[in-house]
């Protein structure tokens, strides 16, 4: 008889169990879903709200020096979850970029380079200098609507999969 009882209390904890991690992992791909939208929205106004303050900038290239859209590029990414932000010109040559960033550009260089292709934004969740980051690139133009190169934006997305590990952990 005791032997049933604790046959029956083991099954009764491991549907249990099975019922919380199922609702856990539901909950984990809603909140997932939720925050990297939310975070994707809150990027896309961002940045083109960055744009209209470049794209002047870079429609005379000539009359506005290097240092000058560096020292923008400074001043526009102290944001606290901006990580940074890069500019490049159609050619794909790097104009300015924010201090904090490292030397390694490649994968930000072929976003930077997809969006002005394609004449859209582009989008993509990297690794950059061993922190996640989401990362989104839009093609800068003139007021005639020709591409004078790419705006890119990173911000920090390590919170996502702290807040991810917080319904793990409060859940089990």
């Amino acid at each position: 008889m005791l032997k049933q009882l604790l046959v029956v209390m083991f099954a009764v904890a491991v549907i249990v169990t099975m019922v919380v991690m199922g609702f856990t992992l539901n909950q984990v791909r809603d909140e997932r879903e939720d925050l990297t939208v939310d975070l994707e929205y809150r990027s896309a106004i961002l940045a083109e709200g960055l744009q209209s303050v470049i794209a002047p900038m870079m429609a005379t290239p000539t009359s506005t020096p290097p240092e000058a859209l560096q020292s923008s590029v400074e001043k526009l990414s102290s944001e606290e979850r901006l990580a940074g932000l890069i500019i490049f010109d159609n050619k794909e040559n790097l104009l300015a970029k924010s201090q904090s960033l490292p030397g390694n550009l490649m994968e930000l260089v072929k976003l930077a380079a997809t969006a002005m292709d394609k004449n859209q934004a582009a989008s993509s969740f990297l690794p950059v200098d061993d922190k996640d980051m989401y990362v989104l690139a839009l093609p800068v133009r003139q007021e005639e609507g020709r591409i004078v190169g790419a705006l890119v934006l990173l911000q920090t997305s390590d919170y996502i999969n702290d807040e991810l590990a917080a319904i793990w952990r409060d859940n089990i």
